[in-house]
């Protein structure tokens, strides 16, 4: 029996591509597969800008990554297709305090699945 790998991540605050990338990176140099990744608060799952909490707007004014949900997953974008691509593993998110939850709840209900892979 194969071992499950999971890479745990938290706190991304937006920069949810660069985890992504990190663990494809994972599996090239150690040659193996990671299985899932799971992701414990502050995801940064703001599709929408004018939705963002003050700290979060603060934090993004200093640093765009930030906003790295809506810049690319809330829209096809080339690099994030590249990169999910080449890893075969799903990610699960535990809502923090730093997401559109309103978002999120409509995201939710819009599922027909037993697992929505946020919280």
């Amino acid at each position: 029996m194969n071992p499950t790998n999971i890479l745990l991540f938290s706190d991304l605050h937006g920069r949810i591509l660069l985890a992504f990338k990190l663990a494809q990176r994972l599996q090239q140099e150690r040659n193996l597969k990671i299985d899932l990744i799971l992701q414990c608060g502050d995801v940064g799952i703001f599709p929408n800008p004018n939705n963002l909490d003050k700290a979060t707007l603060r934090h993004a004014q200093r640093d765009p990554s930030e906003l790295g949900f809506s810049q690319y997953f809330y829209q096809a974008h080339p690099e994030t297709e590249k990169v999910l691509n080449q890893l075969d593993c799903r990610m699960f998110c535990v809502r923090g305090n730093h997401e559109d939850h309103d978002f999120l709840n409509r995201l939710e209900k819009r599922v027909s699945t037993k697992a929505f892979p946020i919280d």
